[in-house]
């Protein structure tokens, strides 16, 4: 892949292409925390891809992320655009009881949380 083509081409796609590209180069470097090759944010946005197929998330479908500057947030995003679903961002400044008013209007049917106490939606997924 001399000059990769990265117009006309999804997300979840670039992630492949760059794995294939550049398998062991920095993908996700966080101070204190995981370092991903883009070969190692790949493998992991598939899985977490696949545990959130098993969930019931299909492609179109919206999923609200309530989260921090985390590195899960990126996998996530990559997840997501595997499957073909929408990441929805949510106010991290909401309180848990004030969150599910705030996700009708996206039309989010899933929410993820990396706080320990999920929110309630149908389907909850959380780190």
């Amino acid at each position: 892949m001399d000059q990769p083509p990265y117009r006309d081409v999804t997300v979840g796609d670039l992630l492949t292409r760059l794995a294939r590209a550049l398998p062991d180069h920095d993908a996700l470097v966080y101070g204190g925390g995981p370092r991903f090759t883009f070969d190692a944010l790949e493998r992991e946005a598939r899985t977490i891809a696949r545990g959130l197929m098993a969930l019931g998330v299909a492609p179109g479908e919206r999923v609200v992320l309530w989260a921090t500057n985390v590195p899960e947030w990126v996998v996530l995003q990559f997840a997501l655009a595997k499957i073909g679903a929408i990441l929805v961002t949510a106010n991290t400044s909401l309180r848990a009881a004030a969150a599910p008013a705030g996700f009708p209007p996206s039309g989010a049917t899933s929410s993820s949380a990396t706080r320990r106490r999920p929110i309630s939606c149908r389907t909850r997924i959380c780190a």
